[in-house]
């Protein structure tokens, strides 16, 4: 609720309600929310994931870790 009033750290007085047309920034907010609320854990852990696989040497033990890991999530989830 934060994140859509504006917290009075808007710029205009009203909070969101003069964006209330436009669709894209609040699908983009909504976004935000979502990703600050609930889905904070899983999205770090994949962009940790996918930048670690962007930077580990191909065909190095770590690259494969991390493409197993980015294939099948779950199974080092369960193993916590």
């Amino acid at each position: 609720m934060g994140a859509y009033t504006g917290g009075g750290l808007s710029l205009v007085d009203l909070g969101m309600l003069p964006f209330q047309t436009a669709y894209l920034m609040i699908i983009a907010l909504m976004l935000v929310i979502l990703a600050g609320n609930h889905a904070l854990p899983i999205l770090s852990v994949f962009v940790l994931l996918w930048i670690g696989s962007k930077v580990a040497p191909k065909g190095s033990d770590v690259d494969i870790a991390f493409d197993v890991l980015l294939h099948h999530p779950r199974r080092w989830v369960l193993q916590l």
